[in-house]
């Protein structure tokens, strides 16, 4: 499938923050399904093999190579260690158009361009990014060796359509990337793409993640329906490795939507129990001492009004060590925002919560933050204004140690925004990727 790049009319200045036009959001849809978790032992399908070759771009835009799609999971190196976050509203590359529309999982590679990779159908399929374009030197003057800066940044649209990506997107701990089919299998690869073998069965589209623990263990989350007397109910589960997947959810409680963060030694999960009248958020220590997973003491560290059951989240983790449950959900009749939850050492019940408000509700909300790095960096979609059916805006923000928000530049505005990610790589650079209705993008901000 051939694509080319489409170099537009807008150019960021450096060291300014601007917003983009409008844009449409393509719907995502995902069928529920009744099937309960359980670990087999079936291997994925070999890959397809398929090329990808580079239509030249018009003559009065600058030229960049497309990015490909691999036809297999190609080897993915190990992260390093995030570097200190530069000027988040400093934007330097992009925004660019990816090959995939839906969400992204953005792998930082050291100080390179950071691996992209998208699901498709249980299998990860990455994503090349265009060299970054070199800045001319002055006419009639030679540019010294080693001296090129690159040019101003530049939004790059593909000139044909993208390919849908499947949801959710992939979720990568460790040496191990975890990606759901259509069907609801969970596959395992290592991030040098080997494996692809199915390990748990989950509720097809919802919501997968994965953290790192002490040991090289390597932790995974989902959501699955489990039959009982009074119908099908929806839990969170857990599998280690390659033990059999286990109950996440306390007794008595459902979930529609779950999250893993690495700690140091071990990993913290919280899930969401999204219902009509109430929304509960429960939070728990995951520890493998011996290699065995341990599920520590679960606490209802919040309680929200009532939602519909499509309330997503985000674990913000600072470089201290504290971490922040985020929940974009009504906070009484009159007021929705951004919920903060504190989520100690050992999660306790009741913990404190910092609230920042939006100007409106919003029916499809959406929320990322970095971890491990300071200040913490948020991107969050939220209405511009009093009409809840109006534009949104996508804005960058930061937390505070007590969890307060801090607007630092609007992203983008228009209709409305889905499948936000972010990652610091090893200089510091903040990249941000997104989906409206032209298609899904990707930024650098910073170094």
């Amino acid at each position: 499938m051939d694509r080319r790049w489409i170099g537009g009319a807008l150019l960021a200045a450096l060291g300014a923050c601007e917003a983009r036009s409008g844009r449409r959001l393509a719907k995502a849809t995902a069928s529920p399904s009744a099937s309960a978790p359980a670990a087999t032992a079936r291997p994925a399908p070999p890959p397809s093999a398929s090329a990808r070759s580079q239509a030249s771009a018009e003559p009065a835009a600058p030229t960049a190579s497309a990015p490909s799609g691999d036809a297999g999971a190609a080897p993915v190196a190990k992260p390093a260690a995030p570097g200190k976050p530069g000027d988040p509203c400093r934007l330097t590359r992009g925004p660019i158009q990816l090959t995939f529309t839906g969400p992204a999982t953005i792998l930082p590679e050291g100080d390179a361009d950071p691996r992209v990779v998208f699901n498709q159908d249980g299998v990860p399929r990455p994503v090349v990014l265009p060299a970054a374009a070199k800045a001319a030197p002055p006419p009639g003057k030679a540019s010294k060796a080693g001296a090129a800066k690159e040019a101003k940044p530049e939004r790059l649209a593909l000139a044909g359509a993208a390919e849908r990506a499947a949801s959710p997107a992939c979720a990568a701990a460790g040496d191990a990337l975890f990606c759901l089919d259509k069907a609801g299998g969970v596959h395992r690869w290592t991030r040098s793409g080997e494996g692809g073998a199915v390990v748990a069965q989950a509720r097809p589209g919802s919501p997968l993640t994965a953290a790192s623990l002490a040991g090289g263990h390597v932790a995974y989350a989902f959501l699955g329906d489990r039959r009982t007397t009074e119908g099908a109910v929806t839990l969170a589960f857990v599998g280690l490795d390659d033990a059999m997947p286990t109950t996440l959810s306390e007794d008595g409680s459902g979930a529609t939507y779950v999250l893993l963060a690495s700690r140091a030694e071990d990993a913290v999960a919280v899930y969401v129990d999204a219902r009509r009248v109430l929304t509960p958020v429960h939070a728990r220590v995951l520890s493998a001492p011996s290699g065995k997973l341990v599920l520590g003491q679960d606490a209802v560290v919040f309680v929200g009004g009532g939602t519909d059951g499509r309330t997503p989240g985000a674990i913000a983790r600072g470089k201290d060590g504290h971490e922040l449950a985020l929940l974009p959900i009504e906070k009484d009749e009159k007021a929705f925002g951004l919920a903060a939850i504190r989520v100690e050492e050992q999660p306790r019940d009741d913990a404190a919560v910092t609230w920042s408000l939006y100007p409106a509700a919003m029916e499809r909300p959406a929320v990322a933050a970095t971890q491990g790095v300071w200040p913490i960096r948020v991107l969050h979609a939220r209405p511009a204004g009093a009409d809840t059916k109006g534009k949104k805006v996508l804005e960058l923000g930061e937390l505070d140690a007590a969890g307060t928000f801090k607007p630092l530049c609007p992203v983008a505005d228009g209709s409305s925004y889905a499948d936000l990610s972010v990652a610091v790589d090893g200089a510091g650079a903040l990249w941000l990727a997104y989906t409206d209705g032209e298609g899904t993008w990707i930024e650098k901000r910073g170094p």
